[in-house]
Order: structure tokens, then C-alpha cells, then sequence
């Protein structure tokens, strides 16, 4: 049991993919709402974001996009942490392991 637990964490480890920038995502929901110009940015593998992802994604993270995006463009001491925790959300939401600056 040990053995194969421990195979499944190198196969997960192996196949995971460092997640996305607090900047990625303000990006795109921002594009979604309408307050960024440009497109959609794609992932690694190709593929393009969409609005149905981004809404997917948020319902899964428990905001609106409109309050992920005032989290990851969220200004003063400590924001930081308050962009990073919301892009990770949407990291792990969106199946890829934390962004790590």
C-alpha cells in the first residue's frame, strides 16, 4: 500500500505543471469583464482559456470574477499574499500546482 502511494505521488509530481502568475490570471478575468484589452492568454499545452473556464473556475474558488479581480489587482502592505493566494485558487481550481515566485 505504502509502495503504491508513493509511485502515485512521483507520477502526480512528474505530470503536475507550476501554476500561472497572479498577473495570467488578472489578465484574463480582466478581459473577461472587460477591463483589460487583448485576448485570452493559452496554457503551456495550447490550449485558450475561455470565459466558460474562467466562470467554471471561480464557481469552484467560491467568487465572483469581479472579486478575483479585485484580489489579484488588490494594492498596499501585504497584498502580495492576497494576489498569490487567489491566483493558487485558481491554480488548483484549473488542475496545476501553486505559482512559487
Amino acid at each position: 500500500m505504502v509502495a503504491l502511494m508513493i509511485s502515485t505521488i512521483a507520477v502526480s509530481a512528474v505530470n503536475a505543471c507550476t501554476g500561472y502568475t497572479p498577473g495570467f490570471w488578472k489578465h484574463n478575468i480582466g478581459v473577461y469583464l472587460g477591463l483589460n484589452p487583448g485576448a485570452y492568454s493559452a496554457f503551456e499545452d495550447g490550449t485558450k482559456l475561455t470565459g466558460t473556464m474562467l466562470e467554471g473556475w471561480a464557481d469552484t474558488v467560491g467568487v465572483t470574477l469581479q472579486e478575483a479581480y479585485d484580489a489579484l489587482t488588490a494594492k498596499g502592505p501585504g497584498m502580495d499574499t492576497v494576489r498569490a493566494d487567489m491566483a493558487n485558487a485558481f491554480n488548483t481550481a484549473a488542475g496545476f500546482d501553486n505559482f512559487v515566485d
